[in-house]
């Protein structure tokens, strides 16, 4: 599917309010904000969408608000697409939500749905497919590793 203009603007049209929200207040209030509307326990598929450019990372997590903390921590920035541009234009151009709270066994199969309905390994900032076993991970990250190397020969090449 592809993300169009007109989705963009139905997304800020239906997230405005939270958006200039954003922007009006600090950041120690909009984490104390976000402390209040995310007590509730359970697990969570969220979206972290980029003001500046329109991309979207999907993840999941069992604990929300360490998950997203953690994200906008500093030592978390290695070399990737979202932590590149949250250094380029700055953390506070990115504004985050729940998409779907789920039960811990749908969580992973939701996150893949999402990471598709969004087409956000293309389009966005997720650059693999979850997975559920170890062997798997593994694999993605040599693979990732991989085209990380292709892609610094290419640059260091050009």
């Amino acid at each position: 599917m592809k993300v169009t203009k007109e989705y963009h603007r139905e997304y800020y049209r239906k997230n405005k309010e939270s958006i200039n929200e954003r922007k009006r207040i600090t950041d120690k209030e909009w984490r104390k904000i976000e402390k209040e509307r995310n007590k509730e326990k359970g697990c969570f598929i969220y979206c972290i969408h980029s003001l500046t450019t329109g991309k979207k990372y999907i993840g999941s997590s069992k604990n929300l608000k360490e998950r997203i903390k953690g994200h906008y921590k500093p030592c978390h920035w290695k070399n990737s697409l979202l932590y590149n541009d949250m250094k380029l234009y700055g953390k506070e151009t990115f504004v985050w939500g729940v998409v779907e709270k789920v039960e811990e066994k749908d969580m992973l199969e939701r996150e893949k749905y999402w990471i598709g309905e969004y087409n956000s390994i293309v389009e966005g900032y997720n650059q693999v497919i979850p997975v559920r076993t170890m062997e798997e991970k593994r694999e993605q990250r040599r693979e990732y590793k991989r085209k990380v190397r292709e892609r610094n020969t290419q640059t260091h090449n050009n």
